[in-house]
């Protein structure tokens, strides 16, 4: 075997594993995910005490801002909407490490008078275990403000699920009542802090 061969097998090997390394480093990266919630199912805690139904999904981008959907469909007085969520805030409901608040802006109603409201509700991770409790959710609240603070509804009433789950991935540290956590900052903010959104 001549040194040229030997140095082209040398070669190919060495990219050959570079490359593993960066697959796998890009894999362990894509697993760690972004802070944010996700959940589908139901609760009882409808207008009429029926059955209302949830899907949403929330993350934290690497530039600060907040991107996700959520359905909400009282089926007791078949009321639906969809959210386009813009803020969550983790930590702070009633104690619980994994909660989150979430808001944004109604798009789309059965009632027309609630497109263009901003609406919020929280949610609990409870686990997944055998002995874990239900996971909770909160009922819509809704104003007619364009613009509400997440951090200003850690005290809503909630309700566990029926069916489903939920997931609060928060991607930093738990924030006491009142306060948020800034991905930018990477730590909590008190209620006049703002946090920074890098462009």
């Amino acid at each position: 075997m001549t040194k040229k061969t030997s140095l082209l097998i040398f070669l190919g090997t060495l990219i050959l594993v570079m490359g593993v390394f960066a697959l796998n480093r890009s894999a362990s990266v894509s697993a760690d995910g972004n802070p944010g919630a996700t959940g589908r199912g139901t609760f009882d805690g409808g207008k009429k005490g029926g059955t209302v139904t949830f899907s949403f999904n929330a993350l934290v981008q690497k530039d600060g801002y907040v991107t996700g959907e959520a359905e909400i469909h009282d089926l007791g007085d078949d009321t639906k909407v969809h959210i386009e969520i813009n803020c969550i805030s983790f930590g702070g409901i009633k104690k619980a490490l994994n909660s989150a608040t979430l808001g944004g802006k109604i798009k789309e109603a059965t009632e027309s008078s609630l497109v263009g409201s901003f609406a919020v509700f929280s949610v609990v991770d409870n686990g997944e275990g055998i002995n874990d409790p239900p996971d909770s959710i909160s009922s819509l609240v809704v104003s007619q403000k364009e613009c509400l603070d997440c951090r200003s509804f850690s005290s809503l009433t909630m309700s566990p699920t029926v069916k489903g789950n939920i997931q609060v991935r928060e991607g930093g540290p738990t924030c006491l009542e009142g306060t948020i956590y800034c991905p930018t900052l990477g730590t909590c903010l008190g209620p006049n802090e703002i946090c920074p959104i890098i462009k």
